[in-house]
């Protein structure tokens, strides 16, 4: 029974289901790896093909998973009827009669078998009019059905099963006989293999293809091959190469002008080779190309595995020394971060190019002694980045369209990478208009609906790659005639980190890049006092941004910056009262004062923060719960005008100590009222006072509108307490470690920072 390049077969009668099953698979294991892909309608989800999904691994796009709904076959049936017309193109230029003969002339190209399982169930009039068209063009163009047909099922209104099945040749399998005008003769049906030996043949296929997708270009060779490394300018384009095409070096050149090819968007399946792509592109560049030429903006959204080996490491601690910025497990506000950095760029090599008298960056790197480097910003899994239409998606979609559109005539130069484009929340209105402005396509294996979204609406060329590292590249907006297919060199890890160490021995200027972990708290090297002539400045923790530096409030005599800790997070309050009070000990102004912490909690939580700041040799003092409202009047006590701080005065879970809600036997005031005396007075009698509560609520129930504390800092608080902590319409930050930072003098807008490491210590020592 021929089921290519043919219409495939319809079956109907008692063991069709059986025989559909088994055909499938027999055709699925007879065929190499990465030349066919299965189309499975099974709408009353029958699962009789599931055992492709232990295939799926191995060829994503041959075996993905059974469509049940009628709207996505629809899509499928669209996207297969385009790869119809131009394989009937292809067909009648190359002079070939059959889909078989056109392989033999071009790049190994998929079959395709749409398979129908309990026909017609599942189909209305539209679709099934897709379907008949279809099977009209499809004849010997590389698309077969293999049908069931269920003789029980009653087609829907309008639906004419006559239409299509006259176009299907037909057989019909009862009691182990196989008969019709699909056969030549009636045949007895095999016994079914079984579950056990077709799981035995799956395993035995599925190491084939592992062992037939490996690519055979060495990067190694590629690098090689470069002639006068670091020698070459950027000044007119930025090429990188990382694969080949036959005999020829497969690349891309990154350009501004004649013609301006800025940047490049990059697809490709699970499995199929996408961070090794991106890898050797972002080496072919830097062993090309000197620091001085190129800076790189590198970021990933998945785990950041790949990227990792590109920051500082091993026993050297080398970086690749193009890098400026290194974004690792990057979070949303990060990502958009950059995006800003690189924009504010304009302006700046604006003011350059027209105190140069030029307009882009070739001509002033033809002018100009001033070193004015490319930037290539690479962002992989970038959807993450655009995938909800709130302020961080919406701000980024603006900040990326700037770049696409102006980026070039400056220098600037975007790689977008992602296993799936489609459907991106934040480019629902403005993702045509940043396409446009990307000419670089580039595809490894896909489905053919991903190929047309990454390649361009006509090119499913991507669909037809054979394997794993196979590639097209296109650097025509995806126009399917200038399609160029190719393998992706493989980057052997061993190979690339000699790579980077020869790099970053030859570089002279190394700076360290700015290197960011969603999950990672700040490094403590960040932790340095302010300056020491100044005000102290009581650390919090980093922004999260391109430049580093410690953030926190400025404490001096001439104003009130005590600070409110809010939330329940033991962890993030460890963390900012460590940053805290180790910024602060070691200014000038906190010279020789001693650290009070009088401890509400009654845990362990206290002592343990009192131990690590005695091990640092700092004087350390525990107050219990009971003793907390003599340390308040006491602290009355002492004498105005205090020109220095003697102490740092930490009061843990306040929201503990019911004692401020009674009466002073002394003063008849409430000794919540004598609390905020304290507060407000702390810095004029040398005290700086740091109260910590587990919610904005019960702050402010024990000190209204938190009178004497100038800076608000969350550690935790619940998504219902920020209004009540920031003001309306304040959300808690994505990510974890975050805190959300207000003060009274200078940051009035709620402001994420990321903490420091609890463990943390200053780099300067008192």
């Amino acid at each position: 029974m021929k089921v290519t390049d043919s219409a495939g077969v319809a079956v109907d009668g008692a063991d069709a289901a059986a025989l559909v099953h088994e055909l499938a698979l027999r055709i699925a294991l007879a065929t190499p790896p990465g030349r066919l892909e299965f189309c499975v309608f099974d709408p009353t989800m029958t699962g009789s093909l599931g055992i492709f999904s232990a295939l799926r691994a191995s060829d994503t796009v041959a075996f993905a998973p059974s469509i049940n709904d009628e709207r996505l076959l629809r899509e499928r049936l669209f996207a297969h009827l385009a790869t119809v017309a131009s394989t009937a193109e292809s067909m009648a230029v190359s002079g070939a009669s059959t889909f078989a003969e056109l392989g033999k002339a071009n790049s190994r190209p998929r079959y395709v078998f749409v398979v129908l399982l309990g026909y017609p169930a599942g189909f209305t009039e539209d679709t099934h009019a897709r379907l008949v068209q279809l099977a009209h063009g499809s004849k010997a163009r590389g698309v077969s059905f293999i049908v069931h047909v269920d003789d029980h099922v009653r087609p829907a209104d309008r639906v004419e099963t006559s239409d299509f099945l006259s176009l299907i040749p037909r057989a019909s399998a009862s009691g182990g006989v196989l008969s019709g005008n699909a056969v030549p003769a009636p045949y007895t049906l095999d016994t079914p293999a079984g579950r056990a030996r077709w799981l035995d043949a799956v395993g035995w296929w599925s190491d084939v293809a592992v062992k037939s997708t490996a690519p055979v270009t060495s990067f190694e060779d590629i690098v090689n091959a470069i002639e006068d490394a670091w020698v070459e300018g950027a000044d007119t384009a930025m090429v990188a190469s990382f694969g080949r095409a036959g005999e020829t070096v497969l690349g891309l050149e990154f350009r501004n002008a004649n013609p301006p090819l800025p940047n490049a968007l990059i697809g490709g399946a699970v499995g199929q080779g996408k961070s090794n792509l991106l890898l050797t592109l972002i080496y072919g560049v830097a062993a090309r190309y000197s620091p001085d030429d190129v800076r790189m903006f590198l970021l990933d959204f998945k785990e950041g595995v790949e990227f990792s080996q590109l920051g500082p490491s091993g026993r050297n601690g080398a970086w690749l020394p193009h890098v400026d910025v290194l974004g690792l497990e990057s979070d949303r506000d990060f990502g958009l971060a950059v995006l800003s950095h690189l924009t504010e760029q304009f302006e700046i090599r604006s003011t350059a190019f027209k105190n140069a008298g030029v307009g882009d960056i070739t001509a002033f790197r033809s002018v100009s002694t001033e070193p004015m480097p490319r930037l290539l910003l690479v962002i992989d899994e970038f959807q993450v980045l655009f995938g909800r239409s709130d302020e961080v998606g919406r701000a980024a979609v603006d900040q990326l369209e700037s770049l696409v559109r102006k980026g070039r005539a400056y220098g600037i130069h975007v790689v977008l990478a992602s296993q799936s484009i489609r459907g991106i929340p934040g480019f629902s209105t403005r993702g045509d208009a940043i396409f446009a402005q990307i000419p670089h396509r580039i595809s490894l294996k896909n489905s053919a609906d991903e190929s047309r979204a990454v390649l361009g609406d006509r090119n499913t060329a991507a669909a037809s790659l054979r394997v794993r590292g196979d590639v097209v590249v296109n650097s025509n907006f995806g126009e399917p005639s200038d399609n160029v297919v190719g393998s992706v060199a493989y980057a052997d890890s061993r190979y690339l980190e000699r790579l980077k160490n020869d790099l970053w021995r030859m570089s002279v200027d190394r700076v360290e890049p700015r290197v960011f972990v969603s999950s990672n708290y700040s490094p403590s090297r960040l932790l340095v006092a302010a300056d020491r002539s100044g005000p102290a400045l009581a650390c919090l923790g980093v922004p999260i941004g391109v430049r580093t530096g410690a953030e926190g409030p400025a404490v001096s005599f001439d104003d009130e910056q005590n600070i409110a800790l809010l939330g329940s997070s033991r962890e993030l309050t460890h963390a900012v009262l460590n940053s805290i009070v180790l910024s602060l000990l070691i200014h000038p102004l906190f010279d020789g004062a001693a650290v009070q912490i009088v401890d509400c909690a009654g845990d362990t939580f206290g002592s343990a923060l009192a131990e690590s700041w005695i091990e640092q040799g700092y004087s350390v003092e525990v107050v219990p719960k009971n003793s907390a409202m003599s340390t308040i009047v006491d602290g009355l006590e002492e004498p105005v005008g205090a020109t220095r701080f003697r102490q740092i005065v930490v009061f843990l879970d306040l929201h503990r100590l019911r004692e401020l809600s009674e009466q002073d036997e002394r003063t008849f005031k409430t000794k919540s009222e004598l609390f905020v005396r304290y507060v407000t007075e702390s810095v004029d009698r040398g005290a700086f006072v740091v109260g910590c509560w587990s919610s904005a609520r019960a702050a402010q129930t024990t000190v209204p509108r938190l009178r004497g504390f100038g800076a608000t800092v969350s550690t935790g608080l619940v998504p219902a307490e920020y209004t009540a902590a920031f003001g309306p319409h304040t959300e808690p930050p994505e990510g974890f470690p975050r805190i959300t930072y207000t003060d009274s003098v200078s940051v009035h807008r709620p402001r994420t920072l990321v903490p420091f490491d609890p463990s943390a210590r200053p780099a300067v020592q008192r």
